[in-house]
């Protein structure tokens, strides 16, 4: 695990987007290339993530895979590239969808 993805996991834990700013794109994509298939997430990725997230919160704070039909906005006639996890807060949920291009991470609103 490197800095790239130590930063993600302790933004997601905060339910806030991963400020990644402070690192060269070069180093970014050379931490998050390798988790990501061109249809989305790996298994191992999403399993690693899930893991950092519960380590980086001491468990209080963990991370699952949800369904683009939870996304407020999803459209299902749509060719839909990314993986949805919600982050399972202490007082809220929060999704978050998460593609192998840049910005990588956006928040979503979960459908009603």
């Amino acid at each position: 695990m490197g800095p790239v993805l130590q930063k993600v996991a302790e933004d997601l834990v905060l339910q806030r987007l991963p400020d990644l700013s402070g690192f060269p794109d070069q180093v970014i994509e050379a931490q998050l290339g390798p988790l990501f298939t061109k249809s989305g997430l790996t298994t191992d990725g999403i399993l690693l993530l899930q893991e950092l997230i519960r380590k980086t919160s001491y468990g209080l704070i963990t991370m699952h895979t949800a369904r683009p039909q939870d996304l407020k906005d999803f459209e299902p006639s749509q060719p839909f590239f990314a993986d949805v996890q919600r982050i399972k807060g202490l007082f809220n949920d929060q999704l978050v969808v998460i593609t192998s291009t840049p910005p990588y991470f956006e928040l979503a609103e979960q459908a009603t």
